[in-house]
């Protein structure tokens, strides 16, 4: 086909933008569309003749149309696509398949097995060092006594609404473009079959079956949204596989006198007064991986109200996919008062302040 006969076929003059011309292609298509105009013996031909001429205009090897705008009678004309050809055979049955009738794409509706979510509340000791918890819950089982049907099978008739496919076309016209999309059967409520509900599920399908699954739990410190994964462990469906479940875990950041702070762990430690002010040894609370045990820390002299002493190591437990070196103690002073203070002491007390 020519360049001046593709224009002519699309109705559309030398030098059109390709935008316009995708505009005038779709009007046409869906004019000319052979299911619009099944009484019309040339509509096929008509159809491929309006789709050849929007690939000569949009086409990589369009001629230019800079130099001069030539016809075929024109004597500087040349063919641009002399040896080049398109095999348009079976163009119309794809443009169907892909847009569907009209040329609108068809979104075919899938019934969806919902997943199984839990949220899983540690422990102070578990969000520090991880560890090990069996939890229990429910999972989605297709019914033994229908079949996943949700019928009584002695009643199960296929549906005459979607002839047992769960599905029908829905048409809507949009002006000249006719839209087809596939949706649930209202009749049978896509499964394809009609009859009295099943005794045993109610007619839903599906019954709740109960797990017992032993999770591995990491130490994720102040990290948020970690979610575990349990493949095999979620609704059954209606193939018969297994979908995952996820637990996501939620993070336990106080203690009585603990707090998380990103990998590390804060203990506000009340120490004695004559400590902060001349110095010493405490025993502080320390977590390891075996057990919680004490820990000998030095205070130098002079220490302030509120200073900050590092403990290496024994903050949020190291893990491989979380971080590879375990967190920090921080241990943050208070004054620990004395309860009772003799009138000697206190004037002592006082005159260490003149």
């Amino acid at each position: 086909m020519q360049y001046d006969k593709a224009c002519s076929v699309l109705g559309v003059a030398p030098g059109t933008s390709e935008e316009d011309i995708r505009k005038a292609f779709r009007k046409k298509a869906a004019e000319a569309h052979p299911d619009k105009n099944k009484d019309d013996p040339k509509a096929e031909d008509k159809f491929k003749e309006i789709n050849a001429a929007y690939q000569i205009l949009t086409g990589t090897q369009q001629p230019s149309r800079e130099p001069y705008e030539a016809t075929s009678s024109s004597p500087f004309y040349r063919n641009p696509f002399e040896g080049f050809s398109i095999n348009f055979g079976d163009f119309a049955s794809q443009f169907n398949d892909f847009f569907g009738p009209g040329g609108v794409r068809q979104q075919p509706q899938k019934k969806r097995v919902p997943e199984v979510r839990l949220s899983l509340q540690l422990t102070f000791l578990e969000t520090v060092l991880g560890g090990e918890r069996e939890i229990e819950f429910n999972r989605s089982v297709s019914c033994a006594a229908c079949g996943g049907d949700g019928k009584k099978r002695s009643t199960v008739q296929k549906c005459t609404k979607c002839d047992g496919k769960g599905i029908i076309n829905n048409v809507v016209n949009h002006f000249n473009v006719t839209q087809v999309t596939q949706v649930s059967c209202v009749a049978c409520g896509g499964r394809g079959v009609i009859g009295n509900d099943c005794d045993v599920c109610s007619g839903k399908g599906h019954q709740q079956e109960p797990r017992k699954v032993k999770l591995k739990i990491p130490p994720i410190g102040a990290r948020k949204g970690i979610q575990l994964v349990l493949r095999g462990e979620g609704n059954i469906r209606p193939d018969g596989a297994a979908d995952s479940a996820l637990v996501e875990l939620i993070p336990n950041l106080q203690s009585e006198n603990m707090t998380i702070t990103n990998n590390n762990i804060l203990l506000r430690q009340p120490i004695p007064l004559y400590v902060l002010l001349f110095g010493g040894s405490i025993k502080v609370p320390v977590i390891s991986k075996t057990e919680q045990k004490e820990y000998e820390l030095n205070i130098p002299a002079n220490a302030k109200l509120g200073d900050v002493m590092v403990v290496k190591g024994f903050g949020i437990a190291s893990d491989k996919n979380l971080r590879p070196n375990p967190g920090d103690l921080l241990v943050q002073l208070d004054i620990d008062y004395p309860k009772h203070l003799s009138p000697e002491l206190e004037k002592e007390l006082r005159k260490s302040y003149e």
